[in-house]
This record gives structure tokens, sequence and C-alpha cells, in this order.
């Protein structure tokens, strides 16, 4: 069965699954500032074998390389990290973190 997208083009329903499986198992895998690890190797081994190469620069970044069949560049950019807090209690209807 195929559906049409926003932009008009028609996805069958196997592609929509997979979407939905890649963006659950993205949404579990931990991923709090400083400890990007589990997201790390997650996207990692997503993009092994659908890319000419894949980098990682000295501030962590993924950088992956996919040549086109036509001139100019396509940029696709989001940041790995999720906010990450740890509560201590909860005081007069408020939320206490601890502090690192």
């Amino acid at each position: 069965m195929m559906r049409k997208t926003w932009t008009g083009s028609s996805i069958s329903s196997r592609v929509m699954e997979e979407i939905d499986q890649l963006l659950e198992r993205l949404s579990q895998a931990y991923a709090v500032s400083g400890a990007e690890f589990g997201i790390f190797d997650l996207i990692n081994s997503e993009l092994e074998g659908k890319v000419d190469r894949i980098e990682k620069d000295r501030f962590g970044n993924i950088i992956a390389f996919k040549k086109g069949k036509h001139t100019g560049s396509v940029i696709l950019t989001a940041h790995l990290d999720e906010i990450g807090f740890m509560v201590r209690g909860i005081e007069g209807g408020y939320l206490r973190f601890i502090q690192h």
C-alpha cells in the first residue's frame, strides 16, 4: 500500500514502518549531554553502508558524506544530545535537581 507524503510523493507502508522503528530506536537511545555514546553508536550503525564516508570530529559530531548524481550539495543537521536532569526531590510542587 502506498501513502502520500506532505510533499505529494508516495511512500510504501513498509518504508513508513522502517521510519517509525528508526525514530523509536533514536528516541530510546541514551544521549544525555556529555554521554552521547549510545546515540552516536546507533546513528553510526544506521549510516554504515548507506553513505560513502563517516567521520567524527574533535567535538564528537558525526559527519557523513554521500556522493550524489547531480551538482549541488545538501546538508542535514541535527544535534545528538538530549537534556538530562537527576531529580533530588519535590518540595512545594517544585522539582529539585542534583547539581553536577
